[in-house]
């Protein structure tokens, strides 16, 4: 039944919709009016629920270690109630959800409030989460109150978590129930809860959150200045800082920052931005003893990509002629590892070209020595062990870089003298590890007990933009003269393949193709027949993550989708549209 009050909120929600003034409509508060104003000019479905979705939350996170035992806590005070507790993080992604009545779970599982799914305000529209999150303060969204139509069954109570040492907001607690069951007193239940997070935030926080960031307040109290504060949970940065890095991931350069410091308590790295520029990071440590806690960054002004990572210059990218961030990323950092002689294990699936990586910053830094190539032996004895690091330390003592392949086959403990053997000789030789993790597969932990840095070389999926110029380039290095190009629509179809073998996989191809005819130009007719049609449209990296996401979880529970799905924090419905959406085979998981 719709009362006076409700029927009030819909004629205002579809005045908005159908071009009134925001200013001329009556009857929503003035907070709800502004989000309403955010949703409609965000260009939100008034009518449905679309947003995005990331397979893997950090559950290891401050945020979720802090307040993860407090929404359990919450769910058990309102145990046999229709109520939800909801945790999501600063971007609005739902980190976790607790509910007390299975027809409220089925609920918000079909309008995506579920972990993994974005409930920012500019992806949903109105609703606890996102516009606390918007708000930067308490918000309560009641029934009618929400921009979209899937979600005015209900109610909800968010309020965002302040850190105690950034004062920055990280994320935000919610409870939802229907609407017919709105209760002011969850929204204090909420803040309650709340304040026992930021409590324990401030508990896990510690000493050495506090030394970074009394650190950077020193730093950024001068006018002007440009500072970033980093550490494996902080993130901050001067507003003179942010318009120089722009959109970083914290994750990626923090691992950055710890490689290029190390043991000294000063460096300077160069970081790659989203749109290719480089910018040069200024780097001050910050210790607890001899711990790494945190590091201050003072970035310098962009500049255009360095030269030797533009073009393929004495053999740089031979075998995948890169030209995305994260490729030149991966390519820099192998160098920079090279020109100084640190050890380096370069990690990739199967024929991404972790190899010639290597050999490539081997051409730029070492052209002049001789390069000592040893494949790790599956199952070594201890002799072949002993062998295998007398043969590396020899190398590198009289100054030569040694590559070991197939790294992966080698024991923690083996990975541990190998590299306290090379370290003792670092100004010598150099050592690199090649690393092969196969789709999906989680990096080996063994590399953790080492400490030797580690660089990730992104798949051929992840990276379809360098198609054009790594066909050129491996067509380039075919056997004979003829000049061989390729017609836009074979190109085209290639973008639509998975690529599982990566670069190794299209050069096999190539060469097959080239093989079969004679013509300068190869087409979508001399494809062999086992490459069907491919898929029908072609995804973007983040589909392709959660294409695989689904893949590895499909395989893990051998064909059983809701298992799956359950998994993945998905509902069951939502797995059978993925893999229709994705175009998932039986034979890729069975």
């Amino acid at each position: 039944m719709v009362d006076d009050w409700d029927a009030m909120l819909l004629g205002a929600r579809e005045r908005l919709l159908t071009g009134g003034r925001i200013e001329e409509i009556e009857g929503p508060s003035a907070e709800i009016l502004a989000s309403w104003r955010r949703s409609s000019d965000g260009g939100v479905d008034a009518r449905d629920v679309n947003t995005s979705y990331v397979e893997n939350v950090n559950l290891a996170s401050r945020l979720a270690r802090a307040a993860c035992s407090v929404v359990d806590g919450v769910a058990q005070d309102v145990a046999g109630s229709p109520v939800s507790a909801i945790l999501a993080d600063s971007r609005g992604r739902v980190l976790v959800r607790r509910s007390g009545d299975g027809g409220l779970e089925r609920r918000l599982d079909s309008v995506l409030l579920a972990p993994g799914f974005s409930y920012a305000e500019h992806q949903v529209g109105t609703n606890g989460i996102g516009s606390a999150l918007e708000g930067r303060g308490a918000y309560a969204v009641r029934g009618h109150e929400h921009f979209s139509e899937r979600l005015q069954d209900f109610v909800c109570f968010g309020v965002p978590i302040r850190d105690p040492f950034s004062h920055r907001f990280v994320g935000v607690l919610d409870v939802t129930t229907w609407a017919a069951c709105a209760n002011p007193a969850l929204a204090a239940l909420v803040r309650q809860a709340v304040a026992v997070v930021e409590a324990r935030l401030a508990e896990l926080g510690g000493q050495g959150e506090r030394m970074l960031l009394d650190e950077y307040l020193g730093a950024s109290r001068r006018s002007g200045s440009a500072v970033l504060a980093i550490s494996d949970s902080v993130f901050m940065s001067t507003p003179e800082a942010a318009r120089v890095i722009g959109a970083v991931e914290h994750c990626d350069t923090w691992t950055m920052v710890q490689d290029a410091l190390g043991r000294a308590d000063a460096a300077e790295t160069a970081l790659t931005m989203s749109d290719g520029t480089e910018t040069m990071l200024r780097l001050r440590a910050v210790r607890r003893g001899n711990e790494l806690v945190g590091a201050l960054a003072f970035p310098s002004g962009t500049t255009l990509r360095p030269p030797a990572l533009r073009r393929p210059v004495a053999g740089m990218f031979p075998r995948f002629a890169a030209d995305t961030p994260a490729m030149l990323d991966a390519a820099r950092r192998v160098s920079r590892h090279c020109a100084q002689h640190d050890p380096v294990a370069v990690i990739g699936e199967p024929g991404v070209g972790k190899a010639a990586l290597v050999q490539a910053a081997l051409q730029l830094h070492a052209a002049d020595k001789m390069v000592v190539v040893r494949h790790a032996v599956r199952n070594a004895g201890p002799d072949d062990l002993d062998r295998l690091i007398a043969d590396v330390s020899a190398a590198v003592r009289v100054g030569s870089p040694v590559v070991v392949k197939h790294g992966e086959r080698l024991t923690a403990d083996a990975l541990s003298r190998l590299c306290g053997e090379v370290r003792t000789v670092t100004d010598a030789g150099w050592l690199a590890l090649t690393i092969r993790v196969n789709e999906g597969d989680p990096i080996t932990p063994e590399l953790g007990t080492t400490g030797i840095p580690t660089v990730l070389v992104p798949p051929l999926r992840d990276r379809l933009e360098d198609l054009p110029a790594i066909v050129a380039a491996l067509l380039a290095r075919q056997p004979g003269t003829r000049s061989v190009a390729v017609t836009d629509q074979l190109m085209t179809r290639l973008q639509h393949e998975r690529w599982p073998g990566n670069v190794t996989e299209l050069n096999d191809l190539l060469a097959e193709m080239l093989r079969a005819t004679d013509r300068h130009q190869l087409d979508v007719s001399d494809l062999p027949a086992r490459f069907g049609h491919g898929l029908r449209r072609r995804l973007t990296p983040m589909e392709w993550l959660e294409r695989g996401a689904i893949v590895q979880s499909l395989r893990a529970a051998e064909g059983h989708k809701d298992v799956a799905a359950t998994s993945l924090g998905i509902s069951r419905a939502s797995i059978y549209r993925k893999i229709k959406l994705f175009e998932i085979a039986p034979d890729e998981y069975i």
